[in-house]
Formats: structure tokens, C-alpha cells, sequence
């Protein structure tokens, strides 16, 4: 079987089938579907290689969608591991920032056009784009979201390790009594569950309370309801000693709430955080003790599990979970 072939039945040139099966020039999606089908249908294969045309594809789509400002340090540093590890492979990234408002059949036609042969989805949440990617036959890794994670390769944090080793580190400090705060996240409401999880063995195993009146939940930019109830938390007699917060973020606006009550970290107060979302480079930040997702290893593995699924179609879904290393910064203080 020749291009020729594949071109007089498709009723096209030989460079328009040339293009679509190297995913190189722009030519509508439709007219490519049609002549990957047809090669598909006619087994066909580029000469010199016994490898099938779908696996000869060069462009990469990374979906990412951004749920707070705040965390695009963090997301940053994964898109540019993964270019970095796509390029090495020979790969062409293309990175797709989603907007929210963004219906599921734009996304699909935007990947579609770019004739993209297999897609990373970092954060992302819209339940109605993957299923139709997945019936376009295009292999998914999905990266720090572990809400798919049954249904889709995946690679994520393990944040019930990274908060049962953060709050040990609290424990093995001295602290006893230690507030668990946390805000809603409702687009990866999984991420929030295993972080009290961890939070929560821990200190079942050290027999220490975990009491209704230490666990703090609200929204992320509701800074008079957190003000009011650090001032009911710490102006006590027999106050916490310590903080575990769901990330480094919130650990600052913790810090700048706690400095108006006239306490300081980590003197009067221990802290510690998953993550690392902020950019420590920046002179100006609080030094917060966290246990730091490993991005490079992150990506690495995401890659490699896409290389694999586009090696091997189908089969169940391999989970990744990868661990959480303790950065001292100087946040935590024995007592």
C-alpha cells in the first residue's frame, strides 16, 4: 500500500495524505480524520518502519486549567518539566490554558485541530472533555488530579503520605494540640479528603485529639471569617501549638492572620504545609516548613506512562502516586 493509494481513495493529493499521517501542515480536521481512517482501514505503514501510524505522530496537546492565581508558580514549573521531557523524546508540545466558560466541544475541536496524538490534563476538571477525547482514540494522562484516577492514567501526589509524614513532623516536634485548616476546593474536592486522611492517621497513631473546635474549614479569600476564628482559636489560655494548612498558600494568609493577633511563627505558633506553591525566590514570602510535591519526578513519570499507553492501547488504568519531601524553611519549632 502507497500514499497514492490512500490519496485516489480518498480523493486528495499525495502531499495532503503526506502531511495528515506525518501531522505536519494545516489541513481541516475532518479531511485528516478521513485519510488516517483510510490508512487505518488499508494498514497502511511509512516505509522502512513496521510501526503503526499511530504512533507516528508528533504533537503533544497539555491541557491546564488554573483554579487560583496564586498556584501558577507551581503549575509553571510542571508545564516546563514536561516540555522539557516531551522535547527529549522528540515530542512537540502544545499547551492549551482553559478557560473555565470554555464549552467541552471547543476544547475537543481546538485539540483536534492541532492534530494533536495524545494529551496530558493537568488539574483539569471539565468531566465532559476527557470521555471525548478518549472516543477520538487519543491516549490521556491525567497529572495532579486524582478525581479520574479509576477511569484514567494518572499521575498525582500522595497527599495521605506527604500529611501523615507533615504532621509527624509536628508530633516528633513536641506539638500535641494542632489546628487543621483547610479551604473548599470543589473542583478536586479528592486533594482536600486525603489531606485530612494523612492528617489524620497521624495523629490517631499518637493518640492525640482531633476535636471539631481545631479543625478549621473555609473559603479561600474569606479573610474576615479566618481572622475571626484564629482569634477563637488562639485567644485561649490553653492554646494550639501548631498548624497543619492544605498548602503554602494558605499557610501565609494563616501567618498574616495570626501576626494581627500578635503571634509569630514559629515562636509562638509551628506551621507546616503540603506543596510548595509559592515561589520561595521571592524575598518577601513567609519561610514556610512544607512537604514539596517532586515536579521533575512528576513529569518524568507522567511522560513515561504516556510513552507506554501509546505503545500498548487500552488496558486498565496505572495510577502513579508519587511521594512528598520535607523542606525545612524554619517554620517549625520544638517545644
Amino acid at each position: 500500500m502507497k500514499l497514492k493509494d490512500i490519496a485516489e481513495r480518498a480523493g486528495v493529493s499525495i502531499a495532503t495524505v503526506s502531511m495528515a499521517l506525518s501531522g505536519k501542515g494545516k489541513i481541516s480536521a475532518d479531511v485528516c480524520d478521513r485519510i488516517i481512517a483510510l490508512a487505518d482501514e488499508l494498514d497502511y505503514h511509512r516505509p522502512g518502519t513496521t510501526v503503526d501510524r499511530r504512533l507516528d505522530f508528533r504533537y503533544v496537546t497539555i491541557l491546564h486549567s488554573e483554579s487560583y492565581r496564586y498556584s501558577w508558580n507551581f503549575s509553571y514549573t510542571l508545564i516546563e518539566e514536561l516540555e522539557g521531557h516531551l522535547i527529549r523524546k522528540g515530542y512537540y508540545p502544545l499547551v492549551i490554558h482553559m478557560n473555565e466558560h470554555w464549552q467541552a466541544a471547543t476544547i475537543v475541536n481546538e485539540i483536534r485541530s492541532n492534530h494533536s496524538g495524545a494529551v496530558f490534563s493537568i488539574d483539569f476538571s471539565n468531566r465532559g472533555v476527557i470521555p471525548k477525547l478518549e472516543e477520538l482514540g487519543l491516549p490521556i494522562v491525567v497529572i495532579n488530579n486524582s478525581s479520574f484516577q479509576d477511569r484514567y492514567h494518572s499521575v498525582l501526589a500522595d497527599d495521605i503520605q506527604g500529611s501523615w509524614e507533615g504532621a509527624n513532623r509536628l508530633i516528633a516536634a513536641g506539638h500535641k494540640s494542632i489546628v487543621f485548616a483547610e479551604f473548599e476546593r470543589p473542583e478536586i474536592p479528592y486533594v482536600v479528603h486525603d489531606r485530612y486522611a494523612g492528617f489524620r492517621q497521624a495523629m490517631e497513631e499518637a493518640a492525640l485529639p482531633l476535636t471539631e473546635d481545631l479543625h478549621l474549614r473555609l473559603k479561600i479569600n474569606d479573610e474576615a471569617t479566618l481572622e475571626r476564628r484564629l482569634s477563637e482559636i488562639f485567644r485561649v489560655k490553653q492554646r494550639p501549638t501548631a498548624i497543619f494548612a492544605h498548602d503554602d498558600y494558605f499557610a501565609a494568609c494563616i501567618i498574616s492572620g495570626l501576626r494581627k493577633l500578635g503571634l509569630i511563627v514559629p515562636y509562638d505558633v509551628s506551621i507546616i504545609a503540603p506543596g510548595d506553591v509559592l515561589d520561595y525566590s521571592q524575598p518577601f514570602l513567609p519561610r514556610i516548613s512544607t512537604m514539596k510535591i517532586d515536579l521533575p519526578f512528576m513529569s518524568r513519570m507522567a511522560v513515561d506512562l504516556m510513552i507506554a499507553c501509546i505503545a500498548k492501547q487500552g488496558g486498565e488504568p496505572l495510577v502513579i502516586k508519587t511521594k512528598l519531601h520535607y523542606v525545612d524553611r524554619g517554620s517549625i519549632r520544638k517545644v
